[in-house]
């Protein structure tokens, strides 16, 4: 009897301390300044170690690593990313902020930053990131050894911590701009066509792979006259679709921006999450069309 209430005790033990190693639990663990949250159920041997933490001079002065100088305006604090396997893909990319209250919504990615090939062990990546309180402004994404990819994003407040969240991102509709062909253009009733400029116009065909709601095409303008902060408000709606998927494409006849975007495009997604874009060229010498998501747009 006494050894059965020993193993029973034993038992009780085991898993208490399995528990505690996070196997199969989601896990919220502090390392020093570092706030990670864990998503996935693997075991703890299939796990990247991939954490963030405040450099020391001495580091900074005795390691060789890559570095990205932030050329914004601003405070900033450097954050020394680790990985303890070699990573592919990796993606330094600004955090968009949905423009919704719910509690479900998810960042969105905004412009790429950085891109490299792989991250590994023995040369890390140190970054600069924007002082913003807990609002994360940058987010970062990669391809783990088990060909998973994952997310996450960051915030530096103003004390010297770090948040850093393994998140999930949602799986939002994606926009394209093309020029279309002309045998395109000769079906006429397989595209929702608007003409706002028969003068220097250009035709860009709009597709999407996903339903989305209230698609407009709009008038844009910098929220700054000098373009600083690349905001953009909304001066005037040109053509609005109630519902828009992938069935009926879109073709506006218009005239581009060069320097500065003049046409964007914003939809609500499945999500209930307003999308904003802007399109362009990419010089002027290069007709290339480039479409950026970018933060809220202003409405007038």
């Amino acid at each position: 009897m006494k050894k059965a209430g020993i193993l029973i005790i034993a038992i009780l033990l085991i898993s208490s301390f399995l528990c505690s190693c996070g196997y199969n639990t989601y896990s919220i663990e502090k390392i020093g300044d570092v706030l990670e949250n864990s998503f996935d159920e693997t075991t703890e041997e299939d796990k990247v170690n991939f954490t963030t933490e405040i450099p020391t001079e001495e580091f900074l002065a005795a390691t060789v690593y890559y570095f990205l100088l932030d050329d914004e305006s601003g405070e900033y604090t450097k954050v020394l990313f680790k990985t303890d396997y070699t990573i592919s893909d990796v993606m330094l990319f600004n955090v968009i902020v949905p423009n919704t209250t719910a509690v479900s919504s998810a960042p969105l990615k905004g412009d790429i930053i950085l891109k490299m090939d792989t991250l590994t062990p023995d040369k890390p990546v140190v970054i600069d990131i924007k002082t913003e309180g807990y609002t994360a402004v940058r987010g970062i994404t990669f391809v783990d050894p088990n060909g998973a990819t994952q997310y996450y994003t960051i915030a530096a407040d103003s004390l010297g911590g770090i948040i850093f969240k393994n998140v999930y991102m949602l799986d939002h509709p994606e926009l394209t701009a093309e020029y279309p062909g002309k045998n395109y253009l000769e079906y006429p009733e397989n595209y929702i066509t608007y003409e706002d400029s028969k003068e220097d116009y250009t035709k860009v065909l709009f597709k999407i792979h996903g339903a989305v709601t209230n698609f407009r095409f709009l008038s844009i303008e910098p929220t700054d006259p000098e373009n600083a902060d690349g905001r953009y408000t909304i001066a005037k709606v040109l053509h609005t679709i109630g519902e828009f998927g992938p069935s009926m494409p879109f073709v506006a006849e218009t005239k581009l921006g060069e320097a500065t975007p003049t046409r964007g495009i914003s939809f609500v997604d499945e999500h209930g999450i307003t999308r904003y874009f802007t399109v362009n060229y990419l010089t002027a010498d290069n007709k290339e069309l480039v479409l950026e998501e970018v933060v809220p747009m202003t409405e007038k």
